[in-house]
């Protein structure tokens, strides 16, 4: 199948039909074709992040913290209106200057106990970790 010329392949894995009606497995194939095709990394990458928000929601596991299926109904289209919404949600969130942090950062991705070495002492003000936290969500269970 093809949407703008680009090719559209719906990823087969076990339980597909059990998690996505097809016709959001075919419309999240389409908004994946697109977003690969994007060059601009930038772009791509806010676009990547609304995909992943929005994987649950138009599944039918029947929450971010409940790992059952339960029959959504989903209309056509809704894959294509959350990819609409979320992102602008995002836009919107970031031109707000209560979301703004005026100071130098720096990234680490890594092992923290890897990543620490590369800290001078005394050198940070402020620091956000990331999942996984023990016991608060089996992340593999739910984001398989």
């Amino acid at each position: 199948m093809y949407c703008n010329d680009l090719k559209v392949e719906i990823p087969d894995f076990p339980n597909r039909e059990h998690w996505f009606q097809p016709n959001i497995s075919l419309e999240l194939a389409k908004v994946k074709s697109i977003i690969n095709s994007i060059e601009a990394s930038n772009i791509k990458d806010i676009l990547l992040c609304a995909f992943s928000k929005i994987i649950v929601k138009v599944s039918n596991q029947d929450s971010e913290v409940r790992y059952t299926q339960k029959n959504k109904n989903h209309p056509d289209g809704i894959v294509f209106n959350e990819m609409i919404k979320t992102p602008l949600e995002y836009i919107i969130s970031l031109d707000e200057n209560i979301n703004r942090i005026c100071a130098n950062t720096k990234i680490f991705n890594g092992d923290s106990l890897t990543e620490i070495r590369k800290i001078s002492d005394n050198s940070l003000d402020f620091v956000i970790t990331s999942p996984p936290y023990i016991n608060t969500f089996d992340y593999y269970l739910y984001h398989k």
